[in-house]
């Protein structure tokens, strides 16, 4: 539905993406990943033709719509889009803001025909009923889902969706998002969504694009990049990590934690270990080498401080996050050990 090839974009001498290549297949989920200023919106502004690329072609349904010497402005596309703060009309109803997305891109269909198109989407995204209300009579949530609806009304073929759930409270946001999910796959509409947060792109998406500093550090489906991240930087902006540097020698790497393979071809004398949360196991073992600093009850786990003590007197601080309740206690020696398939090693030269 959507696809990008060797798009580069440049906001006065300042790069803001460079030779991106992407595709959305019809009725899939993608989401954008990245820190702040890694491109992503900038993507969406393309897609969406507020922006013209400076460079590279993009095509919607196999057409082009931006290249050199076309560009087919935003209302002739067919998208729909969702922003952060909805965009609602407050001084129309929640019927006349949907009723709005129609306008312009209703093909002819009569007055008779948008109203059963409203009512349609209403029940669709279950807020029927609540047609003749107010913007602001309605919950984060709802104005939300109205949102979703207008962007839903005129059936596009895509839909950008840029930070949707940022404005929601975090219980509300996994409701939400779990509703909208439901509907989007219903609607069998592409979708290509930015978001800074891991879990929700997760949750969310078929396939991932990591994005930084303007280029894909890695794409796949969320298990590819959770479990067999390229880099460091992959690796981390996954979940909570432990990074543990060590030496390469007869091609193990040598650390604190203990002595792992290295990856086959990999070359240098030194690497990063790199550990997620969950991924350190505390034992009560007769050899202890680690000690336990303070803990933290967090709902459905508890983040544990440790201290393991080096050779040259100085101590490797770790986190280790453990499911519910724990009975530790600030200075109790431990047994620490980690869960191979939750170590990932990368040498220097990684990015």
């Amino acid at each position: 539905m959507l696809t990008f090839e060797n798009v580069s974009h440049t906001y006065g001498v300042t790069p803001s993406v460079e030779n991106i290549s992407i595709q959305i297949r019809k009725g899939e989920v993608v989401s954008l990943l990245g820190p702040s200023g890694c491109g992503k919106s900038t993507i969406l502004r393309l897609a969406s033709g507020l922006e013209q690329p400076q460079a590279g072609t993009i095509m919607l349904d196999g057409k082009v719509v931006a290249s050199e010497g076309v560009f087919i402005p935003p209302e002739e596309r067919g998208i729909g889009l969702v922003f952060q703060d909805y965009a609602l009309f407050p001084h129309m109803s929640v019927r006349r803001n949907i009723l709005f997305g129609l306008e312009g891109v209703s093909n002819g269909m009569s007055r008779e025909q948008k109203e059963a198109r409203v009512n349609s989407v209403l029940d669709h995204v279950d807020l029927s009923g609540l047609g003749e209300m107010m913007p602001d009579e309605l919950s984060g949530g709802q104005q939300q889902r109205v949102a979703l609806a207008r962007a839903l009304a005129p059936e596009p073929r895509l839909i950008l969706m840029d930070e949707p759930y940022a404005g929601l409270d975090s219980r509300l946001r996994e409701r939400i998002r779990d509703d909208m999910l439901h509907i989007l796959k219903e609607a069998g509409t592409a979708v290509l969504m930015v978001t800074h947060d891991s879990e929700e792109a997760m949750f969310m998406s078929d396939r991932i694009y990591v994005m930084r500093s303007g280029q894909i550090e890695q794409a796949g489906r969320p298990i590819d990049l959770y479990c067999r991240p390229h880099n460091a930087f992959v690796a981390e902006f996954f979940g909570e990590v432990n990074r543990v540097e060590g030496i390469i020698e007869k091609g193990h790497l040598l650390t604190p934690l203990g002595n792992f393979d290295i990856p086959e071809g990999a070359s240098g004398r030194s690497a990063s270990l790199i550990v997620r949360h969950e991924g350190l196991v505390i034992g009560n073992g007769d050899k202890t080498n680690a000690e336990v600093m303070e803990t933290r009850l967090l709902g459905r786990y508890s983040l544990v401080h440790l201290s393991m003590p080096l050779p040259k007197g100085e101590d490797l601080h770790l986190h280790a996050r453990v499911p519910g309740l724990n009975m530790l206690s600030p200075g109790q020696k431990v047994t620490l050990s980690v869960d191979p398939s939750q170590v990932f090693i990368f040498t220097q030269g990684s990015r």
